[in-house]
């Protein structure tokens, strides 16, 4: 790498090997446009968002759909990627494409480009946009859904489990300890000298909606992702009250509920529920799960 004046990180994924041996070993290659961060004029401008399919039926099949507003003649380059198949746990790939729409004044569309549908790692359009505003539409069938369907039924998975506290609650502090305090300093609820988890299946799931939700990509769910989420399991919009308890109660960074303080908040409702597990399923149920925590319903990248 010394020689052609690289200088990598440690362990960052870069690697140098002869144009001879690239043949004997690869079949195909992606020519990236890389970011030049940090530069006063960068050539290449990247923006990434994250996308999630959610199947209803054969024509129920929601999609985030994104507007850009483009100021003057630009050349873009625009993906959509799913997690390789190859993966322990990935499912097989959904047929993905993306479609660009220029929206005309009168709030009609015109088909601008579309890469059209393939069940690969990623797709994408190359188009040349003029200044006005446009939308961009992640795309699927749907078909990899119904299919997946077929494989569904298996055993219900227990979503809590019980462990006796290696560090019980003393007689003067128990008092002040309630059944379902999961809050910023990670603890779970049960008292006497029992603690309730969430099972490693509910604990993988939950991170997994977690990562859905977090649409910008910084490990946090801000005041406008958790109104999102609000307004698709509840229907309604967050106050300003809701959210400031949950910031404040829940473990949370710079205005923005962590991983841990996601989970919390659903081990503190199933045990203001009176332990009741229907509480967790609804939303496991919504955002696509069964019984069996296979995710069916929906995909995320």
């Amino acid at each position: 790498m010394a020689e052609v004046g690289a200088e990598p990180a440690e362990d960052d994924g870069k690697f140098w090997m002869c144009f001879d041996d690239v043949m004997a070993h690869f079949f195909s290659i992606n020519v990236c446009m890389v970011a030049q961060h940090g530069s006063q004029h960068p050539q290449w401008v990247e923006k990434r968002r994250k996308v999630s399919f959610t199947y209803g039926g054969e024509d129920q099949i929601s999609a985030p759909m994104y507007i850009i507003s483009v100021t003057q003649k630009c050349e873009m380059y625009i993906s959509v990627h799913q997690e390789d198949e190859r993966c322990e746990g990935a499912k097989p790939y959904l047929d993905i494409g993306v479609t660009v729409l220029q929206i005309q004044p009168d709030y009609s569309y015109k088909l601008v480009a579309s890469s059209g549908n393939s069940a690969e790692r990623q797709n994408q359009t190359q188009v040349t946009l003029k200044s006005g505003q446009y939308l961009v539409v992640p795309t699927t069938t749907g078909c990899k859904f119904a299919q997946g369907l077929q494989y569904s039924g298996g055993p219900p998975v227990a979503l809590v489990q019980e462990r006796e506290d290696a560090n019980p609650p003393s007689a003067s502090t128990a008092g002040s300890l309630s059944a379902g305090a999961a809050g910023k300093d990670g603890g779970g609820g049960g008292g006497g000298g029992v603690v309730r988890e969430f099972s490693p299946e509910v604990t993988a799931a939950l991170n997994e909606i977690f990562r859905r939700l977090d649409a910008d990509l910084d490990g946090l769910l801000l005041r406008e992702e958790l109104n999102t989420f609000m307004q698709m399991t509840e229907a309604c919009s967050m106050s300003d009250e809701v959210y400031d308890w949950l910031i404040q109660k829940f473990d949370s960074f710079n205005g923005g509920l962590t991983q841990d303080g996601f989970r919390a908040v659903y081990m503190y409702m199933f045990e203001s529920s009176g332990a009741d597990v229907e509480t967790i399923w609804r939303d496991l149920i919504y955002m696509g799960y069964d019984r069996s925590l296979d995710l069916l319903y929906a995909r995320t990248w």
